[in-house]
């Protein structure tokens, strides 16, 4: 987990509240336009692009792991809401994209540069993956 427990739990808040979110951006092979070379589009997984802290954090939520802690610092659980209450949160948006994979490191690259800071290294290894892409395309 790039987020601490505290950043999780916030997030989580910032939802209950109604708060939103910038859309979570998954690759999703509709085509074999966008596949590696020799694979079947359709064998492959969707990936998340960009989104994967507020994923997990939401998953935590739901499995019983985090609280949302809301802007007056009050704790409140999954476990406390009803199964109406558990319905669709119109905060969240996915948005499924199916792009080359120089596009995809161009992406990622803008998306995660700020907020909970990646690595160097991280960074670094999407730049060399970018190149990569650039020489072979």
């Amino acid at each position: 987990h790039a987020w601490t427990k505290h950043q999780a739990e916030a997030f989580i808040g910032h939802l209950l509240e109604g708060g939103q979110t910038t859309p979570i951006f998954i690759q999703r092979y509709d085509t074999e336009k966008n596949a590696p070379a020799g694979v079947d589009y359709l064998d492959l997984a969707p990936e998340v692009i960009d989104g994967q802290q507020r994923l997990r954090a939401l998953y935590r939520f739901i499995k019983g792991e985090i609280a949302g802690e809301l802007t007056d610092g009050t704790r409140v659980w999954y476990r406390d809401f009803n199964e109406k209450q558990r319905g669709p949160n119109n905060n969240i948006v996915v948005a499924y994209v199916d792009i080359d994979r120089e596009t995809k490191l161009r992406f990622y690259l803008k998306l995660n540069r700020g907020g909970t800071v990646h690595t160097e290294e991280e960074i670094q290894r999407v730049r060399n993956l970018l190149a990569q892409e650039e020489t072979n395309g």
